[in-house]
């Protein structure tokens, strides 16, 4: 009976045995499985975040070419009262090219609103750059207050996307995550509203 008593003791031990070593398996199993899905979350998370900066990135750097172009655009307009009608329309046309270009490009990058504001600024600069165009080509055929009259019409479509560009700009700012202080933003439009007519006194006073 004792024989029997141990016999039965040690099957059953055994069994215990297996039963805990089952489901020390089974726990072992699953944390690993758990650590696998944890560590592909985070390689997952990681790689959008990654992503995430890579496209931040990517807007910072086409958005600030949009700016350098628009800058650009500006000055090479301004350019026709000292080159000769031959030179200016090779300047105008690459700058109105590289800033068109920019806008497309920024358009492509851009979040649903601001695409809409970038898009609505290029038919814009599209509608007054012909007048832009014929503006400057008729100061060059003709003389004296005539030339006046060009340049304050020139000066007059040149204002009002000076200030479209700027709500533009403060937009393509917020979607980089940059701040906007309205007050700041006023005393810009202030300054810039202030720059303009001091301009027009420098150009048409003295003649």
């Amino acid at each position: 009976m004792f024989a029997d008593f141990f016999s039965i003791s040690n099957v059953e031990t055994i069994k215990a045995a297996q039963i805990q070593g089952i489901y020390g398996f089974l726990g072992a199993l699953v944390g690993a499985i758990v650590i696998i899905f944890s560590v592909y979350l985070t390689a997952l998370f990681t790689l959008r975040a990654h992503k995430a900066d890579k496209l931040a990135e990517a807007k910072r750097d086409v958005y600030l070419e949009l700016i350098d172009a628009w800058m650009s655009f500006i000055l090479d307009i301004n350019s026709f009262r000292i080159l000769s009608k031959e030179d200016f329309q090779g300047v105008f046309f690459q700058s109105n090219k590289k800033l068109v270009s920019s806008l497309h490009k920024s358009s492509f990058i851009s979040e649903p609103d601001t695409k809409k504001e970038i898009m609505d600024f290029t038919f814009e600069l599209s509608l007054k750059t012909k007048s832009i165009s014929v503006a400057i080509k008729n100061w060059y055929e003709i003389d004296g207050q005539d030339q006046v009259q060009e340049e304050r019409f020139l000066i007059t479509l040149m204002e009002d996307l000076g200030f479209k560009a700027l709500d533009l700009q403060n937009k393509l700012r917020e979607e980089l995550g940059i701040v906007n202080d309205k007050k700041i933003d006023k005393y810009i439009l202030d300054r810039q509203v202030d720059f303009s007519r001091q301009i027009k006194i420098q150009l048409f006073n003295r003649r």
